[in-house]
């Protein structure tokens, strides 16, 4: 229930629904007290540790294709309801001044109408004054055109959109047998465990950390996309694509920690984490390996902890 409040509040489509700082009022008290980062033991790894930083990851550097993938469609786009003659004329002043008035402006449309409908009537209007036994041609021609200029236009929002988004994720559960088989080298890395609940509320990592919202097919956000002026356009509509995933995978009960910075900056270091609770071993890890985060976690005075495998239900359980 609160998921919905919580996306009614910061990533409603219409900004009058917008209520940002009863959104984070809604998201603080249910965020878990831990959280946990899977990792193993390359050098990167263990230097960042000792740093007490993590790294964002921009999104086209991840495991899911689709993450942070925009679906959406152009032909539901609204513009101004122009005649031809006034659309060649916004052309020539685009043309001329090299700015795209349209979408520049901040007041509402006045006449919104949908691509698709604006470009289906022209269509017709055109036909209808210039009557020939091709036209039903044309007509073909021109959608199809206009169709894989959405398709382009979908893929180029999605790739700029993988591309500029830096994520840092986290899990709710260090007790994951799939989470240990693909982010912590088949249970011979380790986990962090980072203690939220004693960060104060205005801290920066508790404030940018949000749930992953699993669903069962991917998001369409066209009505997220123009709809009539600036002013009506969420800007947290970035973060929200990038909290979405399929239900496939839920198993990782991800919390992220989401930047919308550009391409240029989607990787980068996040200092705003608190000093690891403990960490936690896999049970495969190596004899040098569990010496050097012994003497880690002895020296930081971090909690050891380690993983152990119980085979007569298969389930996972933290000793010290």
């Amino acid at each position: 229930i609160w998921h919905k409040q919580l996306i009614r509040s910061l990533f409603h489509y219409s900004t009058t629904h917008l209520n940002i700082e009863k959104g984070f009022m809604i998201k603080h008290p249910n965020i878990p007290e831990f959280l946990y980062k899977y990792r193993d033991f390359r050098s990167s790894h263990k230097q960042a540790l000792q740093e007490n930083v993590l790294w964002t990851s921009s999104a086209d550097k991840l495991n899911d294709p689709y993450d942070c993938a925009v679906f959406f469609d152009p032909s539901l786009i609204q513009i101004e309801n122009r005649s031809v003659e006034e659309s060649l004329a916004l052309y020539q002043q685009i043309k001329e001044k090299g700015a795209i008035d349209e979408f520049e402006r901040e007041e509402p449309l006045k006449n919104p109408v949908h691509i698709r409908d604006y470009l289906e009537t022209t269509i017709d209007n055109f036909c209808s004054a210039n009557p020939s036994p091709h036209n039903e041609k044309l007509k073909r021609i021109l959608s199809n055109f206009f169709e894989q200029h959405s398709n382009d236009l979908v893929s180029k929002m999605t790739k700029f959109m993988r591309s500029g988004t830096g994520v840092l994720s986290l899990s709710e559960t260090p007790l994951q047998h799939l989470m240990w088989a693909h982010y912590a080298d088949s249970f011979k890395g380790f986990v962090i465990e980072y203690n939220f609940k004693i960060l104060p509320y205005e801290n920066l990592a508790k404030r940018l950390c949000f749930p992953v919202f699993y669903t069962k097919k991917p998001r369409n956000v066209t009505r997220y996309m123009y709809r009539g002026g600036n002013a009506n356009f969420n800007n947290l509509f970035g973060n929200y694509t990038a909290l979405i995933k399929k239900q496939d995978w839920s198993y990782e009960r991800e919390w992220r920690i989401v930047s919308m910075i550009g391409p240029d900056l989607a990787t980068i270091p996040f200092h705003h984490l608190p000093k690891p609770s403990s960490i936690i071993l896999g049970s495969k890890v190596n004899d040098n390996d569990r010496n050097w985060m012994s003497d880690f976690c002895k020296d930081r005075k971090i909690a050891l902890k380690y993983i152990e495998e119980n085979y007569k239900d298969s389930s996972l359980r933290i000793v010290e």
